[in-house]
């Protein structure tokens, strides 16, 4: 079973920041890092953090579940797993689902000279911009979790599968404006039309077939059949820039990525 702990930023910060100064876990900066921080203004002293680029401290809880730091990844692997807790949780978690969770970082270390929390807001954007943007939904799924009776995420949510890690599904939703929404989505190893479900803002929002003939497609792709098109038409303006638009491949559950005009126009380009 796995279970994350997600820890208040700017708490789980300058405790990294702690080791890093007192643990000696820096063989270039451990020593510069003490003396500046007993010496400097929190503000002066991040300003020389900065200024020295020490990659580990940008967002080191969004780094740990994604290496390229990107806060949709990381949502992701959070939305994975069977229990996401905040620090604050974890002694109901046991308490009430008998869910035990090994603390995985030293929140007790020696308190450092200065706190990211002492220091100006666009040192704490900078520092753990990431890291606030991920506790924020930490927070919403342990919300999730309390009101369902501890019960594992994957009861609660719905989860979806990338198609790019899915070997024989392919498509994608390229086009989309107030009334319509148009791509195409195919399995190789099957011959019949794939079925969708399309959610608007987490809501279903109406079924569809992907049975919209593409010869092209097939030509293209050596598929068994041509019917693999996207087609939905709605009598009155339905999407807005600015919605959330799921187009899931059902019952397998993969997530049809929105990618180029579709893409543009949801986010308001």
């Amino acid at each position: 079973m796995k279970s994350i702990i997600f820890y208040s930023p700017l708490k789980y910060f300058d405790s990294l920041l702690s080791k890093y100064m007192y643990e000696n876990k820096s063989l270039l900066f451990s020593e510069e890092m003490t003396v500046m921080a007993e010496t400097k203004s929190a503000n002066e002293f991040f300003s020389w953090l900065d200024s020295i680029n020490f990659i580990p401290l940008y967002s080191p809880q969004t780094f740990l579940l994604d290496d390229r730091k990107r806060v949709d990844a990381a949502k992701e692997k959070l939305k994975w797993a069977d229990y996401v807790v905040i620090e604050e949780g974890v002694e109901a978690l046991h308490k009430e689902a008998g869910i035990s969770v090994t603390y995985d970082f030293g929140v007790n270390s020696k308190v450092p000279p200065v706190s990211l929390s002492d220091a100006d807001l666009k040192w704490q954007e900078r520092f753990v911009g990431k890291d606030m943007q991920l506790y924020e939904y930490a927070c919403e799924l342990w919300k999730k979790i309390e009101a369902a009776g501890y019960i594992q995420l994957g009861r609660i949510i719905k989860r979806y599968k990338p198609m790019q890690n899915m070997a024989n599904f392919h498509g994608m939703c390229g086009g989309m404006y107030e009334k319509m929404i148009r791509g195409f989505a195919f399995n190789r190893e099957l011959q019949e039309p794939l079925e969708l479900e399309i959610y608007k803002n987490g809501t279903l929002l109406t079924t569809t077939v992907a049975n919209h003939p593409r010869p092209e497609l097939k030509e293209k792709f050596s598929l068994k059949i041509d019917k693999c098109g996207i087609l939905v038409k709605f009598d009155k303006p339905t999407i807005q820039p600015g919605d959330k638009i799921e187009v899931v491949i059902v019952p397998e559950n993969v997530l049809v990525p929105i990618v180029g005009s579709a893409k543009a126009f949801l986010e308001g380009e």
